[in-house]
């Protein structure tokens, strides 16, 4: 396998994994305010 390849499919996956992460936590920190 391409190292480039490899380190392309490693960051993408870190940024969704960071995000994801990011998002749940925000979720939790700041609940949306339902009426």
């Amino acid at each position: 396998m391409n190292t480039a390849v490899r380190s392309l499919a490693l960051a993408i996956v870190a940024l969704f994994l960071g995000s994801l992460a990011s998002g749940m936590m925000g979720e939790l920190t700041n609940p949306p305010s339902r009426p």
